[in-house]
């Protein structure tokens, strides 16, 4: 079933059901769907659409079944119509959704990249959290593991993280502590994009 993560705020969230599992979760663990005028399904991943729509568990392999198995249509009580690259689809856009918050840490001036960068922050304790590619060096991310703990964020791929950055790789990047009042925000939007990709990926 992937893993539940845990909601670390002090106020307790708000709860959906799975209607895959009958799961109480919250939305980090969790996948919207809406149907579109044409009873075409669409992902709501910001929860803007109206309406509560599908919420399924943000695993691969749930979706999955859920898709084989029609049920969708069966809870609409209509043919609900499901594109052919529907899992791809879902997945690139949670690809999508983290990369946007990466970009614009990035336009911000609040990452930094590459390992001796990202090491020498480290070093100076200048480091809010670390985001590192699922196929980068074990070898250099042991290394910095070795220096200071802090949130270790792997969800993307190498060629992946590299896009918010205008490059074809990147392994290692970091968000650096600034004295910005909204920096708490965009490290735990970081974080919840992270972890219900991986989630999706089955990489946690």
């Amino acid at each position: 079933m992937g893993l539940v993560i845990e909601n670390s705020k002090t106020a307790s969230p708000k709860l959906f059901t799975c209607l895959s599992t009958g799961l109480k979760l919250d939305s980090r663990n969790l996948l919207k769907f809406v149907l579109a005028p044409d009873n075409s399904l669409t992902l709501d991943l910001m929860d803007r659409l109206p309406g509560e729509g599908f919420r399924i568990s943000a695993s691969r392999e749930v979706l999955e079944d859920f898709c084989k198995k029609d049920l969708f249509s069966q809870t609409a009580s209509c043919q609900v119509i499901i594109r052919e690259d529907f899992i791809s689809y879902v997945e690139t856009a949670l690809v999508e959704h983290f990369n946007s918050t990466i970009g614009f840490c990035r336009r911000a001036g609040f990452l930094i990249w590459g390992f001796e960068k990202v090491r020498n922050a480290l070093i100076k304790k200048e480091v809010t959290l670390r985001i590192e590619a699922l196929d980068g060096s074990t070898s250099e991310k042991r290394k910095l593991d070795s220096i200071t703990i802090v949130p270790v964020l792997q969800s993307l791929y190498a060629y992946e993280l590299a896009t918010s950055f205008r490059r074809e790789r990147l392994v290692h990047c970091a968000l650096i502590k600034t004295h910005n009042s909204g920096l708490t925000g965009l490290a735990s939007s970081l974080k919840d994009k992270s972890f219900r990709l991986a989630k999706f990926r089955m990489t946690v």
